[in-house]
């Protein structure tokens, strides 16, 4: 359903309710009248605000778990990269090791572990 589309062969009622979904206000449509007292009734309902406080922390903590897990994977992806591109332009694991403990802040460790993981063999 489109909103903001063409509305010329719609009834009154739904039309006002396209006007009412892009956040128009809507006067003297007694289907708009009742929707209003319906919406008004629902966000007085202490049951139903609890519920919908309960799913937006839920949200917001998933929020954060899928933004942290973008950044970890494309941390993951640019320290493959910094290994590989390396490997091609004749750089030394000790290079890249040293390059991924200063670019990406990881511990020596870390970094022997990432370019034993993405070194390619030449065999």
């Amino acid at each position: 359903m489109n909103a903001k589309g063409n509305t010329k062969n719609l009834s009154e009622d739904f039309r006002a309710f396209l006007q009412y979904l892009n956040g128009e206000i809507v006067e003297d449509n007694s289907f708009i009248s009742t929707l209003e007292n319906e919406v008004e009734a629902a966000r007085n309902k202490e049951e139903w605000r609890v519920e919908y406080m309960s799913l937006m922390v839920e949200f917001r903590e998933r929020y954060k778990e899928g933004k942290e897990d973008g950044v970890s994977q494309e941390k993951a992806n640019g320290i493959r990269i910094v290994v590989e591109i390396g490997q091609e332009d004749g750089k030394t694991k000790e290079e890249l090791i040293s390059r991924l403990v200063n670019k990406y802040s990881l511990s020596l460790e870390e970094a022997q572990t990432n370019v034993q993981l993405y070194w390619k063999s030449n065999n």
